[in-house]
């Protein structure tokens, strides 16, 4: 699995790909602006209805994608090569891994926000007597809670990088079909 995960991360361009994606910084702007929401307990709720049946649509279409087209049109994909010496072929399916990796991570995210029990342990159990302690707490609390609506978010975003990836190749196969 950690091989496989990490020839994937490599072919899609890794932190780099990541940090020069518009999608990331729409993230990013959106986990900002919606700070109120993601302070609150309440909005996994609404993730976890929808990551499911969003996960599902992504490997229906990914198992789409790859049975799209004929032979020349894989033929022609896997030899041009990008400037990151990568076959077309294999950025758009690192692409579509992408999109379906990020939700994966959102959705065990959004569970371990909603199974874990370490606060009510510490209320239960522990009495924090030191602020410093129970303030660093908090934050992190609320950081790991701020990260993981981030991340449902750009789970949701890098649909488009899939969606255009397969608009591209529509254009292909439309070119392919017209020199015929």
């Amino acid at each position: 699995m950690f091989k496989s995960l990490k020839e994937y991360w490599e072919i899609y361009g890794g932190f780099k790909a990541v940090l020069k994606s518009d999608y990331f910084w729409i993230a990013i702007f959106f986990t900002i602006i919606s700070y109120s929401t993601w302070l609150t307990p309440s909005w996994q709720n609404k993730f976890l209805g929808v990551i499911p049946s969003l996960l599902g649509f992504s490997l229906a279409g990914y198992a789409v994608w790859l049975t799209l087209g004929d032979q020349n049109l894989k033929k022609i994909l896997s030899k041009k090569i990008t400037s990151n010496n990568q076959s077309v072929f294999m950025v758009i399916n690192a692409s579509f891994i992408h999109f379906i990796v990020m939700q994966v991570f959102a959705f065990i995210g959004i569970i371990f926000l909603e199974t874990n029990s370490i606060k009510i342990f510490l209320n239960n159990n522990i009495v924090i007597t030191c602020k410093i302690l129970e303030k660093t707490f908090r934050f992190t609390e609320q950081a790991f809670n701020g990260f993981i609506f981030f991340l449902s978010i750009y789970s949701i975003l890098v649909m488009f990088a899939a969606i255009f990836g397969l608009f591209t190749i529509a254009k292909a196969m439309d070119r392919i079909e017209n020199q015929k």
